[in-house]
């Protein structure tokens, strides 16, 4: 059975994005971790990758990381984020689309919270399992929904009821189960990716369509 709080590398190929986990207590910090795979992936040593945790519209240290070096030999972007909980960082670096990790617990569970974090359709769903497994899934669908909210950063904002996302299939893959109007016509291009997760945790990346 694999160490969910030992390292681990995964490789979504269609997306050119390479992910991965490291136990903190092996790296000083969630930002070198980071840079350490940016380098990896880019072939540029550590010590020249440059990020900016900095929000490029308002400043605030929210969504996903920049990063002002290296670039592509396009001019390109590289896309990368990471985050860390429980005592473990993930990270990611690609170049095909853009992406952001989000690491959650579940929700409280009440009423009220549903209603707002919670699409109908998903609040009906969740009511079918039994309870370790509506635990689990409700901690799942919370962090696919986090992790698209990152990704999208401030170009839409939309509340987290109004998006209803399909069950994750077997290989641990979600899509908005409808369209909604922010998203255009490429809302069924958005993937969310399960990734293994200690035990009360939920770790998800979402992947946006090309922004080429």
């Amino acid at each position: 059975m694999e160490d969910a709080a030992g390292e681990a590398t995964w490789v979504l190929e269609a997306h050119g994005l390479t992910l991965v986990r490291v136990p903190t207590r092996r790296q000083p910090s969630t930002d070198h971790t980071l840079r350490q795979l940016i380098a990896r992936v880019a072939t540029v040593p550590t010590d020249d990758v440059e990020l900016s945790w900095r929000c490029p519209e308002c400043g605030a240290r929210h969504g996903t990381p920049t990063v002002e070096y290296p670039v592509r030999g396009s001019g390109a972007p590289w896309y990368a984020d990471a985050v860390s909980a429980a005592g473990v960082v993930y990270a990611g670096a690609g170049s095909k689309h853009p992406f952001a990790l989000a690491m959650t617990v579940e929700p409280l569970v009440a009423q009220v919270v549903d209603e707002v974090s919670f699409h109908a359709n998903e609040i009906a769903w969740l009511a079918t399992l039994d309870d370790a497994e509506r635990s689990a899934q409700r901690t799942a669908v919370w962090a696919r929904k986090a992790a698209l909210a990152r990704a999208l950063r401030h170009r839409t904002f939309l509340e987290p009821a109004r998006i209803e996302l399909t069950p994750a299939d077997d290989r641990g893959i979600a899509r908005l189960a409808r369209s909604v109007p922010e998203f255009g016509t490429s809302w069924s291009k958005i993937e969310l990716h399960d990734l293994p997760s200690a035990d009360g945790f939920a770790v998800a990346v979402a992947v946006l369509p090309s922004a080429r």
